[in-house]
């Protein structure tokens, strides 16, 4: 909605990646030409940090996790820790290795002391909109998402939000790369994001946004 609303206002045609935020930081690591990233947490950042390819960057979104099933599953939980009793069978989260949603969810199980207790029942999906579908399809019981991955799907519902004090603060920071130094179009396109036209399309979604 945000590309099209800003294409239609300047003529300026946007090119959009879409993609796990870990693979997307490696690809541009390998000459992918980027001028903006806009990764699910700070650590995909740090890859392009260590590389010397970041200009500038801003915190720009939060969000929080939550644990969701399918619509039709009437289990109940009253605290993350009943994820160890033997009605949760298959739990899946985004693989840790390659999403930042899945380095959240590990971190609030291990908080909560059962992320070993969980490995039997693990379902690794290769990023959080992959977790979902394994809940919406019913191949796994729960699944731990983004609020903003579940809040208008209706093939799923909501169990449980997910303390958020077990878990760094889920920010989407937006970073200049160095190969955008010469695009005029940058900055403005950056004042747009931060805009009220455009927090107001990302708390319809979910988000909470970053003055």
């Amino acid at each position: 909605e945000i590309e099209k609303s800003y294409e239609s206002k300047t003529g300026i045609d946007l090119l959009i990646s879409y993609g796990g935020s870990q693979i997307l930081a490696h690809q541009i690591v390998h000459g992918a030409k980027t001028d903006l990233f806009i990764p699910a947490g700070h650590a995909p950042l740090t890859i392009l940090e260590n590389a010397a390819m970041i200009e500038n960057s801003y915190p720009l979104l939060t969000n929080s996790l939550i644990l969701v099933t399918h619509t039709s599953n009437t289990s109940s939980i009253s605290n993350i820790g009943e994820l160890t009793n033997q009605k949760f069978n298959k739990i899946s989260i985004a693989d840790p290795n390659f999403a930042p949603a899945g380095i959240y969810a590990k971190t609030a199980l291990s908080n909560h002391g059962i992320w070993e207790n969980l490995q039997g029942k693990m379902i690794l999906g290769v990023n959080v909109r992959t977790v979902l579908s394994y809940v919406e399809t019913q191949n796994v019981q729960v699944g731990i998402v983004y609020k903003t991955d579940a809040i208008l799907n209706n093939n799923v519902r909501s169990l449980r939000v997910i303390p958020q004090g077990s878990y760094p603060k889920i920010q989407y920071p937006i970073a200049i790369t160095k190969m955008a130094i010469d695009n005029k179009h940058v900055s403005h396109f950056i004042e747009y994001l931060f805009s009220p036209e455009s927090s107001n399309k990302f708390l319809k979604y979910g988000f909470e946004t970053v003055n």
